[in-house]
């Protein structure tokens, strides 16, 4: 897809610093010089929305913006230069490329424009979240709740989403998504917790309703999570989550999107009720 073969490690010194950039200055024309000032400025991560911020900042400006075609290029122009690494995230939901500003695009930026970049999508995503695919997990799922026209507001942001409970501790649920008279919490799982960690936080989340946990596909789910619950609910006492009348959900992104349940516990049977057709992988 992307031919990046700069060995940033070549260019350690000034001097080769220096004929590398000129290197560069030759090979991007004034377009994709444009593209990397505008794509660096606004912080964004995802190709998609790379692309869309050059498009909409030559039209607001006045600029020629050519075609999405021309700006696509200039992207792949930007990752095969090395200014930008480039990286596939599958969230189970969609497939994208996001854009990663190398050290040496970081340099360039600053030497160029004069001044510093700021902080790239991913980057606060993973520094917010366990990870980058975690952080966009997580965008996803709130996506899709905010298509629902369902909610008042959605919040992913973990200080914000502090919940102080009623024996002093304190719960983060990934997503909050607030409706008239009341709030529904989503956890977003990756399947790498231990069972420890696991059972602490669904310990937490029983304090706030019933228990929705969202997972990246279907095998994952059912590979991962599900065994995660059931040893949850059998540690903590199916008699005891049943009193306390929460139910829990477990999601796949694609059916959330669907809005199909993937597994129902109703604390009642021994089972949760499989809410697909097993028909090997998710459709």
């Amino acid at each position: 897809m992307y031919e990046n073969n700069v060995n940033h490690s070549d260019y350690s010194t000034k001097d080769m610093y220096t004929v590398f950039l000129q290197d560069i200055v030759k090979k991007l024309s004034p377009y994709e010089w444009r593209a990397f000032e505008i794509i660096v400025a606004s912080g964004v991560s995802e190709e998609k929305d790379a692309k869309e911020a050059v498009i909409q900042a030559l039209i607001d400006n006045g600029e020629p913006c050519k075609s999405e075609d021309t700006a696509w290029r200039a992207i792949k122009a930007l990752v095969k230069t090395g200014l930008y690494d480039a990286e596939r995230i599958f969230t189970g939901y969609r497939n994208f490329n996001i854009l990663k500003l190398t050290l040496l695009g970081a340099r360039i930026y600053r030497d160029r424009f004069r001044k510093e970049p700021p902080y790239q999508e991913h980057e606060l995503l993973a520094k917010e979240h366990a990870s980058v695919l975690h952080g966009y997990m997580i965008k996803d799922a709130a996506t899709i709740l905010a298509k629902r026209g369902a909610y008042k507001l959605i919040c992913t942001n973990r200080k914000k989403n502090q919940i102080k409970l009623s024996d002093g501790s304190v719960v983060i649920p990934d997503i909050i998504a607030f409706f008239d008279g009341g709030r529904n919490c989503f956890e977003v799982e990756c399947g790498h917790h231990n069972q420890a960690d696991f059972n602490a936080k669904c310990n937490k989340l029983i304090a706030l309703g019933n228990i929705v946990i969202i997972g990246q596909n279907r095998d994952l789910v059912t590979r991962i999570l599900k065994p995660q619950v059931d040893r949850w609910i059998k540690t903590k006492g199916k008699n005891v989550i049943a009193m306390s009348g929460v139910k829990l959900y477990l999601y796949s992104l694609t059916d959330l999107a669907k809005g199909q349940v993937t597994y129902y516990y109703d604390m009642m049977s021994d089972e949760p009720v499989c809410c697909f057709k097993k028909k090997g992988k998710e459709e």
